[in-house]
């Protein structure tokens, strides 16, 4: 089922900040070659079947079968680590190549903070690493000169005393930021995904409150908006 459109917010002349209903495997880009998913990692980057947790993660190493896991062994350990391969609030990205089923053929790992390993008056120093998972995953999309993406929200099953509109905040903050920092950036649409419409309606507050104006589009989807 394709992503659902909310809301959209216009951020620069090339550039829209998109709130979709649905998940990064949802994303149908109008060209799978110039397009990446952003997946919210852990530092490994290797999905965590053991544990259980994070099942998006598990459903997109699925997905990306055997060549997205050989994509992501390749990834070199940081320096002194046996299984870091991602700094939290750094990214990789991987590509281009075509990853099993899913929809790009661009991957962007991304590492937010887990809240909860923090004591709560670092939270400050915690929300730049956040913020810097964002920014350093469409700096790896700028790299490849990737024209949509489709982004998993971050930190938000770990953002320990934060409440959920504060982790989605510094999200939609972080992103927004770069747009404005990246005028001529080839990157014309960045989709938020939401799991739920909680997440979406949060969104769109964190939004309001930033000073943007939403265009609301309830039904479209990404392809839809774009032929209009």
């Amino acid at each position: 089922m394709p992503l659902e459109i909310v809301a959209t917010f216009k951020i620069t002349e090339k550039t829209t900040i998109v709130v979709a209903n649905g998940t990064i495997l949802d994303f149908e880009p109008s060209n799978p070659e110039t397009a990446a998913i952003i997946n919210a990692a852990n530092p490994t980057c290797i999905a965590d079947f053991i544990s259980g947790k994070d099942l998006l993660e598990q459903f997109v190493q699925q997905a990306g079968g055997e060549r997205l896991l050989a994509a992501r062994l390749e990834i070199p350990l940081c320096e002194g680590t046996e299984q870091i391969r991602c700094e939290v609030g750094d990214a990789k990205i991987l590509g281009p190549n075509k990853f099993g089923k899913l929809p790009t053929h661009f991957i962007v790992d991304a590492v937010g903070p887990n809240y909860i390993e923090y004591p709560f008056d670092e939270y400050e120093d915690v929300d730049e690493l956040l913020m810097s998972a964002y920014g350093s995953s469409l700096e790896r999309c700028k790299e490849k000169n990737v024209t949509e993406v489709a982004c998993s929200l971050m930190s938000c099953e770990t953002r320990g005393k934060r409440s959920l509109k504060q982790v989605l905040a510094l999200g939609i903050s972080a992103l927004g930021y770069w747009a404005q920092e990246n005028p001529d950036t080839v990157l014309a649409s960045i989709i938020m995904c939401a799991p739920t419409e909680r997440e979406a309606t949060k969104i769109i507050e964190c939004g309001k409150k930033l000073g943007l104006t939403p265009e609301e589009e309830k039904g479209q989807t990404p392809e839809e908006e774009k032929t209009e």
